[in-house]
């Protein structure tokens, strides 16, 4: 008998995402079902990580969603999401909401651009000198 393996943090990561999306559309696990044509229960498992999700069944989720399937998996570069102990904040993070107030109400759009070659440039600098 195989033993059980732990959830991948990339599905946890996407299951997570996909059930952000849905409460922000306000819609129940069975419109979503509705609208996409994946059940409720494998819905379930998808959202709470427990299951690989299909490709077939990704495709349709983001479709019914209205988002891209790429916007899912943004910030898994260099297999951050992989790491263990290095999770991805999720969107409705209270800390990333924040960022993004501020950082849209920055109107100078070369300012913006600035902003994020240095987060980049902090970013990498972290990266390479832990």
């Amino acid at each position: 008998m195989r033993k059980k393996q732990p959830p991948d943090p990339i599905d946890i990561s996407i299951g997570d995402r996909l059930r952000q999306r849905r409460r922000r559309m306000s819609l129940s696990q069975q419109e979503l079902s509705d609208r996409s044509g994946v059940t409720v229960r494998t819905l379930n498992r998808y959202e709470n990580g427990n299951r690989g999700i299909a490709a077939s069944d990704l495709y349709r989720l983001c479709q019914a969603l209205e988002i891209s399937v790429p916007s899912l998996f943004v910030g898994f570069e260099d297999g951050l999401a992989a790491s263990p102990g290095r999770q991805i904040p999720p969107a409705d993070d209270i800390e990333t909401r924040r960022f993004l107030k501020s950082f849209y109400g920055i109107t100078d759009l070369g300012l913006r651009k600035d902003v994020v070659a240095l987060i980049k440039a902090v970013a990498e600098d972290q990266q390479n000198n832990p």
